[in-house]
């Protein structure tokens, strides 16, 4: 049977075991999403305007799909839940010459998940700017927005990113899920000496950790699960952030507004009349 798969499809074909339920999902996830682009490229067929040039780039607002097209709901719905249940950190809208393509960000690294006519990628990226309550009309500035979600019983947000690319907008929608940011140090992947390094710094009562690493490396849930780690009532928590990742009750939180003055440099000298034990910026 693998044999004749192989032959019929031409691709090299690797058995995997899974639960039906999974394979279930996947079939519904992926063939939703496909059903739902065909639909909406079908329902707008019209001729696309030449972005052969930048100068004709933004004039393509004339002709974008309608965003409540209920088949572009339906799309921008599968790719969020397809997101949460690999685990996606990030995901990737971005438009190309011919086409456009969704990417996500799984265990640090982009995976190309969909290919996307593109005459029906105006539209996806007008529903999640609508979401994130950004101007669906401005294409020639950034703009960041944010919108929750619900996946399970957890609530999940999603900070939207957009800004003028080539061929268009590019969008990155950024998932922060609060079961993955903030879980026991034990489930964040280190070794077992490394975990007994890292327990023996966050038992220090003084000191300075430094978290770095390049995007997606787990930076931000690193720093949550340590803080959910160390905090008891006994202590007092301060985070200065831009802006706040997740919301957590035992945490003072702090955002950092530059218009009115409130940076880093003057929040931390702050911060440090407040009687902290620990502080995260």
């Amino acid at each position: 049977l693998l044999e004749s798969i192989a032959r019929y499809s031409n691709r090299a074909v690797e058995p995997v075991v899974a639960q039906k339920s999974q394979i279930l999902g996947i079939i519904v996830e992926f063939h939703g999403f496909r059903r739902s682009m065909r639909a909406a490229e079908k329902e707008y067929q019209t001729d696309l305007p030449d972005l052969g040039n930048l100068e004709q780039l933004y004039e393509m607002g004339n002709e974008s799909i309608d965003a409540g097209a209920q088949p572009v709901v339906r799309a921008v719905w599968y790719l969020i839940t397809y997101a949460l249940d690999q685990g996606a950190s990030d995901i990737h809208l971005e438009p190309k010459r011919d086409e456009a393509l969704v990417r996500m960000r799984i265990d640090g690294i982009l995976h190309t998940v969909h290919r996307l006519p593109r005459l029906v990628y105006p539209a996806l990226v007008s529903r999640v700017k609508t979401l994130a309550r950004l101007d669906i009309a401005e294409r020639r500035r950034p703009q960041d927005g944010r919108f929750k979600t619900a996946h399970g019983e957890t609530e999940v947000e999603m900070r939207v990113s957009t800004v003028p690319v080539a061929f268009g907008e590019k969008v990155v929608v950024r998932v922060f899920d609060p079961g993955v940011l903030t879980q026991d140090i034990e489930r964040l992947g280190l070794f077992p000496r490394e975990l007994a390094m890292f327990r023996g710094m966050l038992a220090n009562r003084s000191g300075m950790m430094l978290v770095v690493g390049p995007t997606g490396s787990g930076k931000t849930t690193t720093l949550y699960s340590a803080l959910h780690h160390v905090h008891s009532p006994r202590i007092n928590v301060v985070t200065l952030e831009d802006p706040i990742e997740n919301v957590h009750p035992a945490f003072n939180q702090i955002a950092m507004q530059p218009r009115i003055g409130l940076t880093f440099g003057t929040s931390l000298r702050t911060v440090l009349r407040q009687d902290p034990d620990v502080i995260m910026v």
